[in-house]
């Protein structure tokens, strides 16, 4: 039987298989051949020309233990997840401009613009006592590496600002340093994930950004650890989902 995380985003064990794109195959190699992990790439969405079509955070979202969230045109993630026994609903439309599935999660509070977050989404929430929180920012969950249920790394202001508001753990970082095909930068939830309760894995070397002895310490001040997938530069591939631990 699949384990599935109790909470999204957030192991309480070493896991077991992720949500991932395969635009960068050297990631998926370092998660199998290094990690022994599991990897469930998402199909292309239709509505978006740029890399970031192929971006996990764009097409799926994890609401908690068997719960999903999916972009309606990924037949195959789909299928995928149900086969796991997840309980899968459907979302359509999501385009650049409306990231429906882009909200980050973090046990009982989901950062997030409500306006461009898909409607069920937001109503799941106000039915289960998860509390919404705001912000201008559509790409919450690229915007924000989470550590825990309170603590989180962004380089986005207004993400930041909310997060010291909400007495939320930030570390705000500079958005350089962080390739994404087509624009100037990437994100730093768009290159990492946590691959247990304690490390939390970028893509390529986490030291070649410009602030990595802050990331290094403010993590490990949560006692999370570090670790890079590649020597490469860090790369925007839309997260590492983290979706189900290991038994033991």
């Amino acid at each position: 039987m699949t384990q599935f995380l109790k909470t999204a985003n957030i192991p309480e064990k070493s896991v077991d298989l992720v949500i991932v794109s395969d635009y960068r195959s050297e990631i998926i190699t370092e998660l199998v051949g290094n990690y022994h992990i599991k990897v469930i790439s998402p199909q292309p969405l239709e509505n978006i020309n740029g890399s970031e079509r192929y971006h996990a955070d764009m097409c799926v979202l994890h609401m908690g233990e068997n719960r999903f969230v999916v972009d309606s045109g990924n037949t195959d993630l789909k299928n995928n997840l149900k086969m796991l026994g997840a309980d899968v609903a459907l979302c359509s439309n999501i385009s650049a401009s409306m990231p429906l599935l882009n909200v980050c999660l973090m046990n009982n509070k989901m950062i997030c613009n409500e306006k461009k977050t898909f409607p069920e989404i937001i109503r799941y929430c106000l039915e289960h006592d998860i509390r919404i929180i705001h912000t201008k920012q559509g790409y919450t969950k690229c915007s924000i590496a989470v550590l825990n249920e309170n603590a989180l790394i962004t380089s986005d202001d207004s993400v930041c600002r909310l997060c010291i508001k909400e007495k939320i753990d930030v570390l705000k970082v500079v958005c350089e340093g962080i390739r994404l095909d087509g624009y100037p930068n990437g994100f730093i939830g768009g290159c990492c994930g946590l691959l247990s309760y304690d490390t939390l894995a970028f893509c390529g070397n986490i030291k070649r950004h410009p602030d990595y002895n802050e990331i290094r310490d403010f993590a490990l001040n949560h006692r999370i650890r570090i670790v890079s997938l590649g020597n490469g530069d860090l790369y925007d591939i839309g997260g590492i989902i983290p979706v189900a631990e290991k038994e033991y």
